[in-house]
């Protein structure tokens, strides 16, 4: 087991997926003193729910309103911290892992690694790619991989350099967090792990996918309910990444390629008289356009 980790889940009324996650982090052998549930102002009990099955030895911080996945991951980070955490785990409430998972990690895990992406698998079917550490196509800030959506077929080397981890699930050393600080809440939700990973990598900080520790992910029920939301963020927060990153033609070339990916959305979304979804793309520009870049 990774030294003083401590797992922190952001829950938004999935009450049922959220104990599934506690379900397999016990069964890997994390202690119910090293988790940490944030509910963002839940109203379908789900803090009741979850202390009536585990009890009270998990650490809950309750919001009385949706802060978001950035903030509320942060208030989690912050109090595994002061409890002495040498690692952080976060993960989706609608992700699961597997037994050997933390001892996969230690198993594989070296002094340098300062960031860590496990290997997450759709839900269904259970061997067919989600997400492996990505790196960033050359001359870009696009990120890629070469195993998204495909099936494993046991060919990935057990440990790979990376630029990014997801939040869905990413294990993340003390010494980043206080040297870098913490995710941005402006971001609100999505993509805020890539503007904290290149930050990391920004300060030499050494990001790796171990893919021998795998997990499971249902793909976010809580964000599909409102696709307009969930494109209008996404696209916002991907221009603040490129206005805020980019150096010089690179930042040209990033936005161009973006503007041209989501006009193509948009696109796709009138052809299927989706006029709410098409409209999210276009104000998502113009409010990262807008964004006041620090």
């Amino acid at each position: 087991m990774l030294k003083n980790l401590f797992t922190i889940i952001v829950n938004w009324n999935l009450a049922e997926p959220t104990m599934a996650c506690i379900d397999s982090l016990i069964k890997a052998g994390l202690f119910l003193e090293n988790i940490i549930v944030v509910d963002n102002g839940s109203t379908d009990h789900s803090v009741e729910k979850i202390r009536k099955k585990f009890g009270d030895k998990i650490i809950f911080i309750i919001n009385n309103e949706n802060k978001g996945f950035a903030a509320a991951a942060n208030q989690g980070i912050n109090e595994a911290l002061n409890r002495g955490a040498d690692w952080v785990f976060l993960i989706n409430n609608d992700a699961y892992i597997a037994e050997d998972f933390f001892l996969r990690i230690s198993q594989n895990l070296k002094e340098d690694y300062d960031i860590i992406s496990p290997l997450i698998y759709y839900h269904s079917p259970p061997n067919k790619i989600w997400f492996v550490g990505e790196k960033t196509v050359p001359g870009t800030l696009f990120s890629y991989s070469r195993w998204k959506n495909k099936i494993d077929r046991g060919k990935i080397p057990p440990v790979l350099k990376a630029d990014f981890a997801n939040g869905a699930g990413m294990i993340v050393k003390r010494k980043v967090f206080e040297t870098i600080g913490l995710f941005d809440n402006d971001l609100f939700m999505y993509g805020e792990e890539v503007d904290f990973c290149w930050r990391a990598k920004m300060k030499n900080f050494k990001c790796v996918g171990i893919n021998k520790a795998k997990m499971w992910h249902l793909i976010s029920a809580s964000t599909y309910r409102n696709s307009s939301r969930r494109n209008y963020l996404k696209t916002r927060n991907q221009v603040i990444f490129f206005r805020r990153y980019s150096i010089g033609i690179q930042r040209f070339i990033n936005l161009l390629l973006f503007f041209m990916i989501t006009s193509l959305r948009g696109l796709i979304q009138i052809f299927h008289l989706d006029f709410n979804g098409a409209y999210s793309f276009l104000k998502g520009w113009f409010d990262g356009c807008r964004f006041k870049i620090n």
